[in-house]
Order: structure tokens, then sequence, then C-alpha cells
């Protein structure tokens, strides 16, 4: 998306606390942008209720810490999850191998 010399790429405007930003990105990523551009907006505008901050600057790296927080969360959780299924498929695997070891035998 930051790759603007490229001159494949689609302009899109997106509009956060009801400013408007042109951003260059690929045209397979138009959907994508737009998607976080309303995200980002719905944080930011979060943010400002609840803690009254005002200041544009201050309320962005608010919000991208608050974004890098919950994505630094879900891969932690996504992880962990990865780990439980690892765990649960070579238990199967063993009593597979265990089964198939019966059967051989017989």
């Amino acid at each position: 998306m930051l790759d603007t010399a490229n001159s494949d790429l689609t302009t899109v405007t997106v509009t956060i606390l009801d400013n408007k930003y042109k951003i260059n990105c690929k045209p397979e990523e138009v959907s994508a942008l737009r998607q976080s551009a309303i995200h980002v907006d719905q944080k930011m505008r979060a943010i400002t209720v609840q803690s009254n901050v005002t200041k544009v600057d201050r309320l962005a790296i608010t919000v991208a810490l608050n974004l890098a927080h919950d994505n630094i969360v879900q891969s932690e959780q996504k992880e962990q999850e990865i780990t439980e299924y690892k765990e649960v498929i070579k238990s199967l695997s063993g009593k597979l191998d265990q089964a198939i070891s019966r059967l051989s035998n017989t």
C-alpha cells in the first residue's frame, strides 16, 4: 500500500474524524483500506468520547497503541490455540498408532 511510485495504484479517499485523506493503494486493497479507515474512525471517535482527548496527534497515538495491543493479544491467542490443536493432534495420532498396532497384531 505504501509503494506510491507504482502506476498501478488507485487513489482512495477516506474520511477519519470528518477529515478527508487521499491514500494510494493497489486496486485489490481498496476494500480493506476502506474498512480500515472506518475502523480507525470508530476507534478515534470512541476514545474521544471516553477520554475527552481532543488533540488529534495524541488521539492518533492512543488509537495506534490500542490497535497494536489488540493485534498482539489476538496473535497470542491464536498461537495458544495452535499449540492446543497441535497437542490434540499429537494425542490423536498416538491413539491411532496404538489402534493400528493392535489391529496388526491380531
